[in-house]
């Protein structure tokens, strides 16, 4: 029962916080804190039913180490996807690199099952080093997926001031690419929603390969749209996310102030441009536009990443204990 309580207890943590403020990154470590408390007790009182305790032997036995398995095979071959499709750079081969980490892993897990008798201490204490840092990269990658997915699915408020398009890449240098015409329409799609009554804020800078900048090209595409000029605003200067959201900020302060915004991104990367909102302290709530299927896992590992670097602290000081009980085994 100690489980199930704990488990209450952090349930009643994570929706208080989120209903505070539902763009902190702690919310995902909640979330997921919480499903491990139930899912534990859920385990500990299967014993009192021999067909849940079945089950749930089951899952972990099998169903389980076969599904990390079948997403690292999926991993891979996305990997080989992402470079066929969009190039041999570096972010398109995060999934593929992903997959061969998680094989790493399974093959230390069976390195350790079958020869652990005959290996030093050092040797032992760098395995559980790594199998040890390898859960906790896990479990906060996972508590950071399934908070991105339930942030996307909670219900925003549409009745805005301001609807801010964030710009992606041109092609050609002046067109507008279909991942940005999706936010483009997506952005439509709230403007409507709401009454017509907001307007656009279009943001991003020009590119080293583009002729006008991205705030000018969403205009254009804007008005096509049938949208009134006097209906859009531009920030033409920023060359990042959290740049695009500086200086919006900048633009709207002297025009008005309180408001609020709903800004408009990939669906993948809503909750971090969220996060981003908060700590510059916008009043805006994150819809996303969709995204290709096969772009979804290196841009996932790609947001992971960003947010972790952003919260650099906040994730490295818990590896201090593993790294002490690594240089103590080693030092013995």
């Amino acid at each position: 029962m100690i489980f199930l309580f704990f488990a209450v207890i952090c349930g009643a943590l994570t929706l208080s916080s989120i209903i505070r403020e539902p763009r902190r990154f702690r919310n995902s470590i909640f979330l997921l804190t919480t499903i491990f408390f139930l899912f534990s007790g859920i385990m500990m009182e299967s014993d009192r039913t021999p067909l849940i305790a079945t089950i749930l032997s089951l899952i972990l036995v099998i169903v389980i180490p076969l599904s990390v398995l079948a997403v690292a095979v999926f991993l891979l071959i996305n990997g080989v996807i992402m470079v066929r499709k969009e190039g041999r750079r570096i972010q398109n081969l995060l999934s593929f690199g992903a997959g061969m980490a998680i094989f790493l892993v399974v093959g230390l897990l069976l390195y350790m099952a079958l020869v652990e008798q005959n290996l030093s201490t050092n040797k032992k204490a760098l395995i559980v080093l790594i199998l040890c840092l390898s859960a906790y990269i896990g479990f906060t990658f996972v508590a950071f997926l399934l908070y991105s997915f339930l942030y996307s699915q909670l219900p925003k408020e549409v009745k805005c001031d301001y609807v801010i398009i964030h710009g992606a890449g041109l092609l050609h240098g002046n067109q507008i690419s279909p991942l940005l015409a999706g936010r483009i329409e997506k952005g439509i799609e709230v403007y409507r929603k709401g009454g017509c009554r907001a307007k656009f804020v279009v943001s991003g800078g020009k590119g080293a390969d583009e002729t006008i900048s991205e705030a000018e090209a969403m205009r254009d595409y804007l008005i096509k749209r049938g949208i009134p000029n006097p209906k859009i605003l531009m920030e033409k200067e920023s060359k990042t996310t959290f740049e695009n959201l500086q200086l919006c900020r900048k633009l709207l302060d002297p025009i008005r102030r309180p408001y609020h915004c709903v800004f408009v991104t990939s669906n993948y990367h809503v909750f971090r441009t969220s996060l981003y909102a908060r700590k510059i302290g916008i009043d805006a709530q994150g819809v996303g536009s969709k995204t290709a299927l096969y772009y979804w896992p290196s841009a996932v590992i790609r947001e992971y990443v960003a947010v972790m670097r952003q919260f650099k602290w906040g994730f490295l000081v818990p590896m201090i204990p593993w790294l002490l009980f690594y240089l103590v085994s080693c030092s013995n």
